[in-house]
C-alpha cells in the first residue's frame, strides 16, 4: 500500500511541474496579408460556326459579390451557372468588346474589359467542288490553307469513313478522325493512315466525312499574360472558323 501511495505522488509531481512549465499567454502577433479577392475572368468566343449561322461564347467569372452584367460589343450575356451569349457572327478583324460589372469580395465596384481581335479569314486550298473535298484512297491527303491574320494557332478537325466490299466479298468499314492544334498552314495525313489495307478494297460501296480548321487569337501558350484588364485580370480566347467540307474518298491504287 505505501509503495502504491509512492508512485501515485510521483505521478502527481510529474503532472505539477508539467503544468508550472506553461508561462503567460503572449501578445498576438501581427495580421497577415488579406486572402486575395481579385475578380478572375476566362472564357472563350466563338465567332461563327460550323454547325449554325450564329456565334457562341462563354464566359466564367469568379469573386465577386453579386451576379456582375457581362456583355460582347454591348449585348449582354444570360447567366445560368455561368455566362453564355449567341449572337451573328463576328468578322475577321472585328474587335470584341468584353465588359464585366459588378462587386468584388470586399464590396467594391468593378469594371473589367478585355478587347481581342477576330482572326481570319481562314479557309482551304484544296480543290473542292460543292463544298466537298476529295481523297483518294492509296495517296497521300495534303490539307492546305491560308495564314490567318491575328491568328497565333490553328485547330484541323478531320473525320473520314468508308465501307466497301473487300477482294474475298465481305463487307466491312474503317473510320478515321484527328483533332490536332498547329502552327503550321499545312498537314498530311498519310496513304497508309487513311487506309491501311487498300490492297484488300475490291469497291467502296458508301463514303461519308468533313473537315474544318480554326484560327485562335488571344492568350493560348505557357507565359501568356493576362488580356483582362481594369479591375481584374484573366483570359480569353476567340476562334474564327472556315467552312465545313464534306469529305468523299475514292478508290485509287496501292503503293508498290
Amino acid at each position: 500500500m505505501r509503495e502504491l501511495f509512492i508512485i501515485f505522488a510521483i505521478l502527481l509531481t510529474i503532472i505539477f511541474i508539467f503544468i508550472g512549465c506553461e508561462g503567460p499567454v503572449g501578445p498576438q502577433g501581427p495580421q497577415g496579408p488579406a486572402g486575395t479577392s481579385e475578380v478572375w475572368i476566362h472564357g472563350s468566343i466563338y465567332a461563327n460556326s460550323t454547325y449554325n449561322p450564329y456565334g457562341k461564347s462563354y464566359i466564367f467569372v469568379y469573386n465577386t459579390m453579386t451576379i456582375p452584367q457581362v456583355t460582347l460589343n454591348s449585348m449582354e450575356y444570360i447567366y445560368d451557372g455561368d455566362f453564355s451569349l449567341e449572337f451573328a457572327p463576328l468578322s475577321p478583324g472585328e474587335n470584341a468588346h468584353i465588359t464585366v460589372d459588378g462587386i468584388n469580395l470586399d464590396g467594391d465596384s468593378i469594371h473589367s474589359y478585355s478587347d481581342i481581335i477576330v482572326p481570319g479569314p481562314i479557309d482551304f486550298y484544296n480543290e473542292s467542288s460543292n463544298d466537298t473535298i476529295y481523297i483518294t484512297l492509296g495517296e497521300d491527303a495534303l490539307f492546305i490553307w491560308n495564314n490567318a491574320n491575328n491568328s497565333k494557332i490553328y485547330e484541323l478537325y478531320i473525320y473520314i469513313y468508308y465501307y466497301y466490299e473487300d477482294t474475298s466479298g465481305l463487307y466491312t468499314s474503317y473510320s478515321f478522325n484527328m483533332d490536332t492544334m498547329l502552327t503550321d498552314t499545312s498537314f498530311t495525313i498519310t496513304s497508309n493512315t487513311i487506309c491501311p489495307n487498300i490492297g484488300e478494297i475490291s469497291e467502296i460501296i458508301n463514303t461519308s466525312g468533313y473537315c474544318w480548321v480554326s484560327a485562335s487569337n488571344g492568350p493560348l501558350y505557357t507565359g501568356d499574360t493576362s488580356n483582362v484588364y481594369g479591375d481584374g485580370a484573366g483570359f480569353i480566347k476567340i476562334d474564327y472558323y472556315s467552312n465545313k467540307y464534306n469529305i468523299q474518298t475514292l478508290l485509287g491504287k496501292a503503293k508498290k
